[in-house]
């Protein structure tokens, strides 16, 4: 699926990723944050440089996101992981290795598409 890029500024981006995280805590609300992680896969593809100072901010509430039963939902999170490991690279670091932990314990979930995601 294409995700458009979302262009904000340094002002901007601090609004757009409180507005996530919010989405991210609405627990009965799955479909809001599926839309919340693909608005965050277009900030990533559009606005790298204003987020990157800002990753420590959305790691929780992503890595939640990783354990949740609802499949669509993991992939998606899975998927968001993947784009930000490839566009910042060795600054993804300090998000990956907390990471780790919960994507191999959610790959031995017994819901295949769940596990096969979090490979």
């Amino acid at each position: 699926e294409d995700i458009p890029s979302i262009h904000c500024s340094g002002r901007d981006i601090s609004k757009e990723l409180e507005a996530l995280l919010r989405s991210f805590e609405e627990k009965s609300d799955w479909k809001r944050r599926l839309g919340a992680l693909k608005r965050l896969q277009g900030l990533v593809l559009g606005s790298s440089e204003v987020l990157r100072p800002l990753l420590p901010r959305c790691r929780e509430a992503l890595l939640n996101q990783v354990q949740d039963l609802r499949s669509a939902l993991v992939r998606e999170a899975c998927a968001t992981l993947q784009l930000m490991a490839c566009t910042f690279r060795g600054d993804f670091e300090f998000f990956a290795i907390p990471a780790l932990p919960v994507l191999l314990k959610s790959t031995s979930v017994t819901i295949l598409i769940i596990a096969e995601s979090c490979n």
